[in-house]
Parts: structure tokens; C-alpha cells; sequence
């Protein structure tokens, strides 16, 4: 998605601006039927990052026994795509024998309830008490470091840095769809 592109392109920046010596994991969770742009635009950012990026493409069928998923014992056919992300989350701590694992999720509170929830509900674990996290279990935590931006932010950052993005979001704008509805 937009937010998630945006999100990635930043971390891709900070990384090559600083020459940091390090890949960052990024999970593409592919669920067999998109359109081709946005399989054009991730299958585009991975190869020109592949120097600086960890991929983890995932393609589960959730409910349907399509495919191999040995890699994963924590996947059952009932899982729901959020809950196979958070269990991934915790599987790639374990299997990288991590300390602390920060996912970084690109989600915008303007854009729903359940979202705005995610950062300011009062009953949870935060990460250095930071308000745009939340502890999935130990040590390991989501972070939403674009929470408070607007739809129009995203497209100021694409525009801005020249940013690739998603170019279905075109043909939406082509169609008369607004910004905040895409």
C-alpha cells in the first residue's frame, strides 16, 4: 500500500544516506491475486534493493492448502492474514536469535478507528514508552512511525524525494476516486 511503500522508501533513504552496513527484513505478505502494478512496483523496489533488504515474500494460503509451508510451524489453514503476520513477527525473533525485534508498520490513524486504537489505547506495552508502539509479546514489538501523517503527506514524500510508488494509485485518481478513498 501507499503507506507501506512510503514507509519502506524512508528506511531505504535513512540506510543509504548514513551507509549504514546492515539489510533491513521487510515481510511482503503476497496473496496470489493483486494487480499487476503493485506486483510490478514491489518486484521493482526489491530488485533495485536488494543490497539493503532482507525479503521475507510470503505467500500463505489462508483457508486454502496451496503450498509448502514447512518454514513456518506456527501456520494453521484457519489463520487470518493479521494473525499470521504477528506470528511471523515472533517466529523471525526466535529464528534470528534476536534480542529486540521493532517491526515497522506503515499505518495511518486517519484512516480508521481500529488504527487510531492501535496507537492510543491505554492498556498496552509500549517500547521506550514511545505512544507509536506496541509489544506483541517479548521483545518484540510493532512500531507505527507514520501513525499521525495524512493521506496528502504521503504523496508530498513521493513527489518530494522522487520516490517509485504504486502507479495503480494513478488509474484511481484517473477515475475520479479521492485521495483519502484510494
Amino acid at each position: 500500500g501507499k503507506d507501506s511503500g512510503v514507509l519502506l522508501n524512508l528506511c531505504i533513504d535513512y540506510i543509504r544516506k548514513h551507509n549504514l552496513k546492515r539489510k533491513i527484513g521487510v515481510f511482503h505478505m503476497d496473496y496470489e491475486i493483486q494487480y499487476n502494478m503493485t506486483i510490478d512496483y514491489v518486484e521493482r523496489t526489491f530488485k533495485e534493493n536488494q543490497d539493503i533488504l532482507d525479503i521475507y515474500h510470503v505467500c500463505v494460503p489462508f483457508r486454502v492448502t496451496t503450498c509448502t509451508l514447512h518454514e513456518f510451524p506456527f501456520y494453521t489453514t484457519d489463520m487470518w492474514d493479521y494473525d499470521f503476520q504477528m506470528e511471523f513477527a515472533q517466529w523471525l525473533h526466535k529464528n534470528k536469535k534476536a534480542t529486540r525485534t521493532c517491526c515497522l508498520v506503515g499505518i495511518r490513524t486517519q484512516e480508521s478507528h481500529n488504527r487510531w486504537r492501535a496507537i492510543y489505547r491505554k492498556t498496552k506495552e509500549r517500547y521506550a514508552n514511545y505512544l507509536w508502539s506496541t509489544q506483541i509479546t517479548e521483545g518484540v514489538y510493532n512500531l507505527y512511525p507514520i501513525f499521525d501523517w495524512k493521506t496528502t503527506d504521503i504523496w508530498v514524500a513521493n513527489g518530494k524525494f522522487k520516490w517509485d510508488y504504486n502507479h495503480l494509485y494513478d488509474l484511481y485518481y484517473q477515475a475520479g476516486i479521492s485521495l483519502d478513498r484510494q
